[in-house]
């Protein structure tokens, strides 16, 4: 039993031991930053025969550099809008697997005049990088326009163009509520930078909750409202307004927006051979330049698509400027409005 217990000990002594694979691969892998993970799983050929990996997996990261081709890629960047006085924050994410050099935004300020502002790299990175810059010392309201700059370290440029703005706050109150007892509407509020696609403050009231307090800075906006109507087990949804130039210049200011379900069995007269598809009331207190309404059918359409007066080709919009919410019908005169 000794010689035998000697003899097992010696072979396990044996079997344990250091083992070097080399592993070659043909793919082609782009530059930058890679994993390579190492993976070896214990393997039992027989009762007797069992290989036990003491670690299973390993990984390495590695950078794969070659010829300099590519410019800096800038993955994020922020910069806020602020009141009067106050610093404005400009930060930026910026990679390069060369290294990125330096970072700088060109702002130009409500009145055209330009301004050149270099970011610091906070980080001691050269490759993974976080840049942000304080800008003091502007005073003139209004919106600042700028472009992003990024350099690497072989002198390739890289930009992207962002804003700001500096203006007052204004506690802006909004009531949202409908003209029937009975109904029920909720609006979503998209306030956007005049003139362009920039989502500024995006909220929600319904006609349950009715009023609604926000602070806002005291500027022209786009405002685009979208509406959902109810009354009883009639509805719509889908349907928006987007009001352009909506001025909000007071410290303190109110606007409200009632909005309601109308069945399109309550419009009899519109026109000879005129059928209606679907109704909507809204009315409000804002003051704009000019909007564009957006009509939802789609609930409709399963309903008419198979009359044969129903053609999408031929469908208009028409106004009541005076529709008596009580009679339900249109006390004024329908006027057809142009375009589609």
């Amino acid at each position: 039993h000794r010689d035998l217990h000697r003899l097992i000990r010696r072979q396990r002594q044996m079997c344990i031991r250091d083992s070097t694979w080399n592993i070659s691969s043909n793919e082609t892998v782009p530059e930058g930053e890679h994993t390579i993970r190492c993976n070896i799983s214990d393997q039992r050929l027989s009762p007797l025969r069992f290989y036990n990996t003491s670690a299973p997996r390993d990984e390495k990261t590695i950078v794969i550099l070659e010829v300099d081709t590519q410019p800096p890629n800038i993955t994020w960047f922020n910069a806020t809008c602020v009141t009067p006085g106050n610093p404005v924050i400009i930060e930026a994410n910026v990679t390069d697997w060369y290294g990125v050099d330096k970072v700088w935004v060109n702002v130009t300020h409500p009145n055209g005049t330009r301004s050149i502002h270099y970011l610091q790299n906070v980080t001691p990175y050269i490759r993974k990088t976080k840049w942000n810059v304080s800008i003091t010392g502007l005073t003139e309201e209004g919106d600042y326009d700028f472009t992003l700059y990024a350099n690497d370290t072989s002198n390739h440029i890289t930009a992207v163009e962002g804003w700001f703005c500096i203006y007052e706050k204004s506690i802006l109150t909004t009531l949202v509520d409908t003209k029937d007892e009975e109904g029920y509407t909720s609006i979503i509020f998209r306030f956007f930078r005049n003139g362009t696609n920039y989502l500024m403050y995006e909220f929600e009231v319904n006609s349950s909750e009715i009023r609604l307090d926000k602070e806002l800075f005291k500027r022209p906006y786009d405002l685009e409202i979208l509406i959902e109507t109810r009354l009883g087990i009639g509805a719509t949804s889908g349907d928006k307004i987007k009001f352009n130039k909506v001025l909000l210049d007071k410290t303190s200011q109110t606007f409200y927006f009632y909005a309601d379900y109308i069945d399109s069995s309550w419009i009899s007269t519109v026109e000879e051979g005129i059928y209606v598809v679907k109704g909507l009331a809204v009315q409000t207190n804002l003051t704009f330049s000019n909007y564009i309404l957006t009509l939802n059918y789609s609930q409709e359409y399963p309903i008419y698509k198979n009359e044969i007066w129903f053609s999408e080709t031929d469908l208009k919009i028409w106004k009541c400027a005076d529709w008596n919410y009580t009679s339900h019908e249109c006390q004024g005169s329908w006027e057809k409005y142009g375009g589609s």
